[in-house]
């Protein structure tokens, strides 16, 4: 860690052309989940084999972070000479929000294809306390001693996808918010989910209910596709 604290920022080109950049620690982890270890490789393989032909492919990401997640994504599509997709990232840190702005609206090739909201994902409305770890993946409204918190607003999500008649992908990684979210959204927006891959922390809520909601509002084949470090990624 401290010989990344050294280095000057580390860039890449992708081979859509698009841009991606190292610059702390925390980059360097998440850099190597989604882009070494491809963390979510198969879920957008998934995604990608059947994507509709008569509109745009639409994504929703809860917990964008710094945009890794979506350059792996729009990456896989561009290369595949694929443009007509949309998606929508909440994150509810305001400095990485400035971050997804400044490392994924400057690039032109997503500029018009993705929005980026500033808020939490779970109630649909009112506000919550956001602690921030040095770490920025850890990012919480769970209660931290020694962490800074900064309130937040909630979003409401059904009015965000309003405009879509299905989501082709839910990705969701909320730090043990997740519960929350599926609570709120069981009948209104996870019916329009044709695929969701969730991370679920099973020291911050309870994970077995999670479970629950999806298997009832329709979600089956669930694949895990890690598990450590008291969570685990799903994709059902």
């Amino acid at each position: 860690r401290r010989l990344l604290w050294r280095l000057p920022n580390l860039r890449r080109r992708l081979p859509s052309g698009l841009e991606i950049r190292v610059e702390s620690p925390s980059d360097w982890v998440i850099y190597n989940d989604i882009f070494v270890d491809g963390e979510y490789d198969e879920v957008i393989r998934a995604v990608l084999s059947d994507a509709p032909s008569d509109r745009p492919l639409t994504v929703l990401d809860l917990g964008a972070n710094v945009g890794y997640f979506i350059l792996r994504f729009a990456d896989s599509m561009l290369r595949r000479g694929a443009t007509d997709f949309r998606l929508i990232a909440v994150e509810p840190s305001p400095r990485l929000v400035q971050e997804l702005k400044r490392r994924i609206l400057a690039q032109p090739a997503l500029a018009d294809r993705v929005e980026i909201v500033h808020g939490l994902a779970g109630k649909r409305k009112g506000s919550d306390r956001l602690f921030e770890s040095p770490l920025h993946f850890e990012h919480s409204t769970t209660p931290r001693h020694g962490l800074r918190a900064v309130p937040v607003p909630y979003v409401d999500l059904d009015l965000l996808a309003a405009d879509w008649p299905q989501i082709d992908l839910l990705k969701c990684d909320i730090e043990g918010a997740e519960l929350e979210m599926l609570q709120t959204y069981a009948g209104t927006l996870l019916p329009k989910v044709r695929r969701a891959v969730v991370e679920l922390h099973h020291t911050r809520c309870d994970t077995s209910i999670c479970g629950e909601i999806l298997a009832t509002a329709g979600f089956g084949d669930e694949r895990v596709l890690r598990e450590a470090h008291g969570c685990s990624i799903v994709l059902v």
